[in-house]
């Protein structure tokens, strides 16, 4: 039996894309995986337990009633001991039904409460192996990796760095390389950053403008990486709209001439401006490439910089970022001896 704990320093740091691309790759060995979240948004819904139960093939209607303990609330109103025990029970009788079992936990800094007995003690007493992954989002300067590994003793497996510059690639694991050391933890990987792990989709852009759609809602799934803006543009619509790929143009409703330019390239989606309606023979264009159109009633710039909060949205339920990663995390750059996790 496969245990595996993966938990975090802060949320956001890429546990649930670590936990999922694990799960896949023994799947791919044709192991009976389970992906269990101890610790749901609301009782009823979390979006990373949903997206891993639909990933790993698990039927949410089965898995849900079992492979949950508590919401994060309770979680944190609770006593801890409490809250181990359940989840270590949890644990226990999920293991019994899968060869590996990958449990996602708490991060171990939400906001101003640390959660680091509560890992720990986890994973000590389901005698787990414990994965922490850290984000170089923000820089890695404010670690304490003496602390970290005081608070953790042997039950890490080790500690996994994602979505570090690439720039500064070399240099952060040389320096990580030697602290650790120092703190006798292991070093499993390291995971550049990549902008396709922070992509969104069109339905994603919409509900985040508050937009109104005219066509393409249902088809809006696909992973969006750039933007264009349509305006005065001084190239010819095709030289400039055709230079990119896999984008999505912000321009002015009453702009026909534009939008139809971009439509003419490959586009993954229009944002109409000013709030007005696209004329008839542009509507049917973009209803017969199949680009999804939404309007808003913003100006085109401060749609734009609306637009630069998108990242705070981002989130990692799309099976094309798992695939991203798995690339990622499996390149000789990045160190990763995934055999090192599992008997």
């Amino acid at each position: 039996m496969n245990l595996l704990y993966v938990t975090s320093t802060i949320p956001g740091s890429g546990k649930t894309l670590l936990s999922l691309t694990l799960a896949q790759e023994r799947i791919r060995l044709n192991e009976k995986v389970g992906y269990f979240k101890l610790f749901w948004d609301t009782p009823n819904s979390d979006s990373d337990a949903e997206f891993g139960y639909k990933l790993t093939g698990e039927s949410s209607q089965n898995a849900v009633p079992t492979l949950k303990v508590m919401t994060i609330n309770e979680m944190l109103d609770g006593n801890e001991d409490d809250v181990v025990n359940i989840a270590v029970d949890n644990i226990s009788k999920a293991s019994q039904t899968f060869e590996t079992l990958i449990v996602e936990g708490p991060s171990i800094s939400m906001g101003d409460r640390d959660l680091t007995d509560i890992s720990r003690k986890i994973i000590e007493q389901s005698e787990a192996k414990g994965v922490i992954v850290i984000s170089g989002a923000n820089g890695l300067g404010n670690i304490d990796w003496l602390e970290l590994n005081k608070n953790f003793g042997g039950c890490l497996a080790g500690v996994l760095l994602n979505s570090i510059t690439r720039y500064r690639f070399n240099e952060t694991v040389s320096v990580v390389n030697e602290q650790l050391q120092e703190s006798e933890m292991k070093l499993l990987g390291v995971i550049p950053e990549d902008r396709r792990l922070l992509a969104v989709t069109m339905l994603d852009i919409g509900s985040y403008l508050n937009a109104r759609w005219i066509n393409g809602y249902d088809d809006s799934h696909d992973l969006i990486y750039n933007f264009l803006i349509g305006g005065n543009i001084m190239d010819s619509g095709a030289t400039y709209f055709g230079g990119i790929d896999n984008k999505v143009v912000v321009v002015r409703g009453d702009r026909p001439d534009i939008q139809l330019a971009a439509l003419a390239t490959p586009t993954r989606g229009l944002i109409l401006t000013g709030g007005i309606e696209p004329v008839e023979y542009v509507r049917h264009e973009a209803l017969a490439l199949d680009v999804p159109m939404i309007i808003v009633d913003s100006t085109t710039l401060e749609t734009v910089e609306a637009l630069g909060g998108l990242l705070e949205i981002a989130h990692s339920h799309h099976i094309e970022k798992t695939e991203v990663f798995r690339d990622l995390l499996f390149s000789k750059s990045s160190g990763m001896k995934v055999s090192d996790l599992f008997s």
